[in-house]
């Protein structure tokens, strides 16, 4: 099972601009793995600035339009191109980033766990999308708090169109309709019982600890977490009303954001232990419980 699940991360990275050089380090050993994921992560930073060159390029054909009032065809035509590369850009970064994953798969230790909402929650923002098959346009996935009831979290796929007035129907993901498996390394903040995970991320201090570290992250970039609105990494930022508490205070907010520009709209609000403890493990290789 696991290693079905790296041979089929990999079959898009492959296909991928750098797979071919990536797969020739990766294959000399395993002391190249390291290598690999590096020659990967930095094709993916130069995709997200080649995705920065699209956005400036259209902001000032927006600038042309809102001064003149119209633009040229060929203005237009440009225009078109730009969201074309951009759509190409959101493509062939998810293959590097499936890339890297495989390379991590066949490197680590791995473990093989049914999906769960913890899992899931875990990799809100960071899990690909998929195509919304009303309007064709990018669909993410949302989730809502724990329900202390059932101890699981609720999630649907939600189309970016809606963004800007759609109405695209929601898809609601069932957890317990299908059985599915993932293949990660150990993880305490993921492994064992579900209580006495949430026992250990409750205690008072370790919330105060945990506050903390977050906030030290606020305007921090995270390659993992991508806007597909714009393509470009997001960044850790206060909501616009926090509630002062850990898990009503912190999103991520699309870095494309400017004063003066128009907000992007798309946000991840962190709203579950999971979702802290993955960002924390991310950013600095701890998680919640083993850095209590």
């Amino acid at each position: 099972m696991i290693e079905d699940t790296a041979i089929g991360l990999a079959v898009r990275f492959r296909t991928s601009k750098f797979g071919q050089e990536i797969e020739k380090t990766v294959s000399r050993g395993r002391q190249n793995f390291q290598q690999g994921i590096d020659i990967a992560a930095k094709a993916v930073n130069r995709a997200y600035q080649a995705a920065k060159d699209v956005l400036d390029e259209e902001r000032e054909y927006n600038q042309k339009r809102e001064r003149d009032g119209s633009l040229k065809e060929a203005d237009e035509e440009r225009l078109h191109e730009l969201r074309k590369e951009r759509e190409q850009l959101k493509q062939e970064i998810g293959n590097l980033k499936a890339g890297i994953a495989a390379i991590k798969l066949q490197s680590e230790t791995l473990i093989s766990t049914v999906l769960s909402s913890d899992e899931l929650s875990a990799n809100t923002g960071i899990i690909a999308s998929r195509a919304c098959p009303e309007c064709g346009g990018t669909m993410r996935i949302r989730q809502s708090g724990r329900d202390y009831r059932t101890g699981e979290h609720r999630f649907w796929w939600e189309c970016i169109s809606n963004l800007n007035g759609y109405r695209c129907r929601t898809l609601k993901v069932d957890l317990k309709s299908e059985t599915l498996e993932v293949a990660r390394s150990e993880n305490p903040d993921l492994d064992g019982d579900q209580g006495t995970r949430h026992a250990a991320w409750t205690r008072p201090v370790v919330v105060q600890q945990t506050h903390a570290r977050v906030r030290s992250l606020i305007g921090e970039l995270d390659d993992d977490m991508m806007c597909p609105v714009h393509v470009l990494p997001m960044r850790l930022a206060e909501r616009a009303r926090p509630g002062g508490h850990l898990l009503d205070s912190y999103q991520y907010v699309c870095s494309s954001m400017q004063v003066g520009q128009p907000n992007c709209g798309y946000t991840v609000l962190l709203e579950t232990f999971p979702q802290v403890a993955s960002l924390l493990r991310r950013r600095t290789f701890k998680g919640i419980i083993d850095a209590a």
